[in-house]
């Protein structure tokens, strides 16, 4: 799809954001679009899963995903997701995120947008003192936010694109680089040279890294890791557990009792 023909959505707001809660059933899905203005998704509850061009990301509870402007993006909801949504007059974006990332949205940030959820976007009175203030202060916060390593790379070559998303969509798919290869019509060689060329991994690397996203979204649902591994194609528990601990820097089940309102310090680069 064009660029020009994905819905575009303008910033109408009266002060430097614009702030929504908005509620979803399981399985809900905002269907492709962009905004002019850059945004903050927030889950303060659920997991959202965002696709772009460029991008697959996941997003568990009090974690958020920075969007840029003019990003097309698609939106869905994993289980039930409570949803706060705040846009930035381009002129007031802050100049610390640049790109799509994941970030870990503090108790302070979580109860700005609370707050700022609470006005009226559309007020044409003047912004007050306190409204000014939680702006400003939301701001700061959302210009320091620490970015997490909670995406999967996608490729752009239509071959590629097509095959990578029928792997999201089914995870636990344990089809070889041969299978694949077959199924798009290409060589074993040629596609692991696209794999590299188009998402900077091998398709091993890819996989597991898809894997991994889905394991952090499920064990944030709170499933057990026994079902999470046996859904995701491990043949043992133990080889998925092996797989996040290599990954992650601690095994799943320390994860899953985790504080979730604080960032994993563990969290290895290597999974970026």
């Amino acid at each position: 799809m064009e660029s020009e023909d994905i819905p575009l959505y303008p910033f109408f707001g009266t002060g430097r954001t614009l702030v929504f809660a908005h509620d979803y059933e399981a399985g809900s899905l905002q269907h492709c679009h962009r905004h002019d203005a850059p945004q903050l998704l927030h889950a303060a509850r659920g997991v959202m899963r965002v696709t772009t061009t460029s991008g697959y990301w996941v997003i568990p509870p009090n974690r958020g995903v920075w969007i840029p402007a003019f990003m097309p993006h698609e939106i869905r909801m994993v289980g039930p997701v409570s949803m706060r949504t705040l846009y930035v007059d381009a002129g007031s974006a802050p100049a610390g995120i640049a790109e799509c990332a994941v970030v870990a949205v503090p108790p302070l940030l979580h109860r700005l947008l609370e707050e700022l959820a609470l006005v009226d976007p559309r007020d044409p009175a003047p912004s007050g003192p306190r409204r000014r203030a939680l702006e400003e202060l939301a701001l700061i916060e959302i210009a320091h936010l620490e970015q997490l390593p909670l995406s999967v790379r996608m490729p752009r070559d239509h071959r590629m694109v097509k095959l990578c998303a029928s792997l999201l969509e089914r995870p636990e798919d344990t089809s070889t680089l041969d299978d694949l290869a077959h199924r798009i019509g290409a060589s074993p060689r040629t596609l692991r040279r696209l794999f590299q060329d188009e998402v900077g991994m091998s398709f091993a690397a890819w996989r597991q890294q898809v894997r991994l996203m889905e394991a952090l979204a499920r064990l944030a649902e709170g499933q057990a890791i026994a079902r999470v591994s046996r859904d995701l194609g491990y043949a043992a528990p133990s080889a998925f557990v092996a797989m996040f601990k290599r990954a992650m820097g601690c095994p799943p089940s320390r994860y899953a009792k985790a504080d979730q309102s604080s960032p994993m310090r563990s969290w290895k680069s290597s999974t970026l």
